[in-house]
């Protein structure tokens, strides 16, 4: 009888269980972004990210846009990482080497998101853009201030950032003048950014 109890409370709580979970059917997905949010608005760290896309350049895009291997909610907890490049294919195309990593084989080549950042892109003229002049040795340093990364790589300035702040440049561009060189000014080959090219590649624009 205890035995047979015990089972209809386990029965009762899965059942209790599963009605206080968020009822999803295939036809979320096309609810757009509001789908999402009802787990991304309260998950921890994810509470953010409805105002970061409220105003980035990608204010007007759906999740799926750029998520496009979700096929059905709830996803799988990892899902692959967005390729910018289907819709960003000129970068892609020309983003194939970061300093002397290789973009096919180098597990240490930047990303997209660890430049451009994830869900809070910003216009690279915006002052609170990664990529905007007066950030870009924050965000150059994520990396080259890393002396274990540095040290694998074999860059000779293991304070590159910090070297440039220190400069003529470096100290002009954190006094707010917007058009003192920054690390992109020197290092960019053919006017990209994503073409940084190693010291020792005959097209480098470091290259003695």
């Amino acid at each position: 009888m205890k035995k047979l109890l015990g089972t209809g409370y386990l029965i009762l709580f899965s059942a209790l269980l599963w009605t206080a979970a968020p009822a999803f059917a295939q036809d979320d997905l096309d609810a757009g972004n509001a789908a999402c949010l009802e787990c991304h608005d309260l998950a921890e760290g994810d509470a953010a990210v409805d105002s970061a896309i409220a105003v980035s350049v990608h204010q007007d895009f759906e999740c799926l846009d750029c998520h496009q291997s979700i096929e059905e909610l709830p996803h799988e907890e990892q899902l692959p990482k967005v390729e910018c490049g289907d819709c960003h294919d000129d970068a892609a195309e020309v983003y194939q080497w970061h300093g002397r990593v290789n973009i096919a084989t180098g597990q240490d080549i930047p990303t997209c998101a660890d430049c451009h950042g994830r869900h809070d892109i910003l216009a690279s003229s915006d002052k609170k853009s990664m990529v905007n002049p007066l950030n870009l040795p924050t965000t150059c340093g994520h990396c080259h201030e890393d002396l274990d990364l540095t040290e694998k790589h074999e860059i000779l300035h293991g304070h590159a950032v910090k070297l440039y702040q220190s400069s003529v440049h470096g100290k002009a561009a954190l006094g707010g003048v917007y058009f003192a060189a920054t690390c992109n000014d020197c290092h960019s080959t053919g006017g990209t950014s994503h073409r940084i090219l190693a010291p020792n590649h005959l097209e480098s624009t470091i290259n003695h």
